[in-house]
C-alpha cells in the first residue's frame, strides 16, 4: 500500500517542502543500507546502492535528481549532441537526459569502482544507444597522481577525504 502512495507522490508537482514531508511519510523506505530497485519518472529504472543517500532519498520520493539542473540539460542538450558526464555516479543525470532526446552519444565517467557498477546496469536495464561508461577518474591533470576516497554514500566519493 506505502509504495503505491509513494507512486502517487511523486506524481505531485514540485512544492517547497515535499521531499521534507516526503522523508516524513516514506521513513520505512529510506535509510536502508541496501540495494533497491526503482522505476522513477519517464519508466527510467534505476538500481540504487541504498537509500541513505540523498540521491536514493531524492529518487525515491521524487522520482528525480536534481530537477533544475536536469531542466537545464533537457534544454540545452538536443538530438545529435555529444554528452560527457564527469562523475556519472549511477545515471541518475545522464539517464533521464539521454532517454529524452533521441540521438545522444553519452559518455559517463565514474571514479568509484562500486558505484560505476551501478551506472553500468543502470544504462544496459533501460536499453540506451550510443553510450559509453568507463571506471576512470577524470581531471585537468592527466600526469598527475590522485588519491580517491570511496565514501560509504555513493555520492560523497572525493578526491578530498572531506566525508
Amino acid at each position: 500500500m506505502i509504495k503505491i502512495f509513494l507512486v502517487l507522490y511523486r506524481k505531485l508537482p514540485w512544492f517547497k517542502g515535499k521531499l521534507t514531508l516526503g522523508r516524513i511519510l516514506f521513513k520505512s523506505l529510506i535509510y536502508k543500507d541496501q540495494t533497491v530497485e526503482l522505476q522513477a519518472h519517464s519508466g527510467i529504472k534505476y538500481r540504487i546502492p541504498n537509500t541513505k543517500e540523498n540521491i536514493g532519498i531524492e529518487l525515491l520520493i521524487n522520482g528525480v535528481y536534481e530537477l533544475e539542473i536536469l531542466q537545464f540539460l533537457k534544454k540545452t542538450v538536443v538530438e545529435g549532441d555529444i554528452f560527457f558526464d564527469i562523475g556519472a555516479n549511477i545515471g541518475s543525470i545522464g539517464l533521464p537526459v539521454v532517454t529524452s532526446k533521441k540521438n545522444i552519444t553519452y559518455y559517463g565517467f565514474e571514479a568509484s569502482k562500486d558505484t560505476f557498477e551501478f551506472l553500468e546496469y543502470n544504462f544496459k536495464i533501460n536499453g540506451v544507444m550510443n553510450y559509453s561508461v568507463y571506471n576512470n577518474l577524470i581531471h585537468a591533470d592527466d600526469d598527475k597522481e590522485f588519491k580517491f576516497y570511496q565514501a560509504e554514500l555513493y555520492g560523497k566519493s572525493s578526491l578530498a577525504s572531506t566525508y
